[in-house]
């Protein structure tokens, strides 16, 4: 890891070290300043097989947010502040005992970069390199929508739970369980000094150590690769992260996805997400995820896009346990307006410990997203 880190901190001294050779006078610096962001609400009706719950709250793809930039360019050098905050409104739960979740404000990104046609050097809170460029590169149709709390319903799941006598095997039982079984497939954002190359023939790289602290420290890379070829567009992505000097039952993440889109709006992904472990008693998480999606223009208004999914995540929560989504959703683009249209039904079904199984969870939604 030493070596890495080592590699990690000079491929930022050189990148601090180019955008700080050319600096241009105050005469030929452009200076911006703008204020931005997005509410994006849904409404969602979960079915556990016991119960129906209606919920209704920010979306858990995208939440709303607001952000401030700042920024000064010249031909040699840019530099740039950025600031966003998550502004979560309350969310109802489909968990009968727990009520709804409260409003939330707190910060996402926290960042001062400095670039120039060497690349960028970022420094702050924001996300490490090996969280980008991974599972979801290639995601080409229906952004606000997917496996999260509008379609796992906050991962409750009515159980069927097996008497120690055997006589009501499969017997529904109809509580709720408590079970989150989604996948957190990030090491989180913190503080992080940050390389981000510049574009070489479709190639880039992405380097980061995030931490302060020897025993947080966590660095990561990533690499990724976009092109066009007449028409069809390809681009597919790679992350690592090292987690074993921050969490002891860790040892790295990996994260790998690609797509294509052809020229017809016709387009297909496919992701995987891993996460390793430092001995055999601690859970190695994986998931992968398929997406065949069609963009199409059927109103003025916007494009239209229809994609199907599919995912199968396996010890998200405990060995040998096994979560499988699929779903549909479609989403339609009012671009003058700035706003997003879309909706979807999925089903989840999820089998936990030895002897534990549930109820499939079946659930719809519509969403409406405003930028500003």
């Amino acid at each position: 890891m030493s070596n890495f880190r080592t590699m990690l901190m000079s491929t930022a001294a050189v990148g601090l070290a180019s955008v700080l050779a050319t600096p241009a006078s105050a005469g030929e610096v452009e200076k911006s300043a703008s204020f931005g962001g997005h509410v994006n609400r849904t409404l969602s009706v979960l079915d556990d097989g016991d119960s129906t719950k209606l919920k209704s709250g920010d979306s858990g793809v995208s939440m709303s947010r607001v952000r401030f930039q700042g920024s000064a360019k010249s031909e040699s050098l840019t530099t740039k502040a950025y600031i966003e905050v998550r502004a979560r409104g309350q969310r109802s739960n489909s968990n009968v005992t727990t009520g709804a979740t409260a409003n939330q404000i707190s910060m996402r990104h926290s960042y001062v970069s400095l670039g120039n046609s060497m690349g960028t050097l970022i420094i702050g809170d924001t996300n490490p390199a090996g969280d980008l460029n991974g599972w979801a590169s290639g995601q080409f149709s229906g952004s606000w929508a997917g496996q999260d709390g509008d379609t796992l319903g906050g991962g409750e799941f009515g159980t069927f739970a097996l008497s120690a006598a055997g006589d009501n095997t499969g017997q529904e039982e109809g509580n709720y369980a408590g079970v989150t079984p989604r996948m957190t497939m990030s090491s989180g954002r913190g503080g992080v000094v940050r390389y981000d190359s510049p574009d070489f023939n479709g190639f880039s790289v992405k380097a980061s150590i995030k931490g302060g602290a020897d025993a947080d420290e966590e660095p990561s890379i990533s690499f990724g690769y976009s092109a066009d070829y007449d028409g069809t567009k390809v681009t597919a992505g790679y992350g690592y992260t090292n987690r074993s000097g921050s969490v002891a039952a860790e040892d790295a993440m990996h994260s790998v996805g690609a797509g294509v889109l052809l020229e017809s709006g016709i387009n297909f992904h496919a992701g995987y997400f891993e996460r390793t472990a430092t001995n055999a008693n601690t859970i190695e998480s994986t998931m992968w995820v398929t997406d065949l999606g069609y963009n199409m223009s059927v109103v003025d208004a916007g494009a239209t896009s229809v994609k199907v999914t599919y995912a199968e995540s396996e010890e998200s929560l405990v060995q040998n346990d096994d979560l499988e989504w699929y779903g549909i959703s479609v989403q339609q683009e009012l671009s003058e307006y700035g706003t997003s249209l879309y909706g979807g039904m999925s089903n989840a079904s999820y089998t936990g410990a030895a002897g534990t199984n549930y109820d499939d969870l079946t659930s719809g939604w519509v969403g409406v997203r405003v930028t500003f």
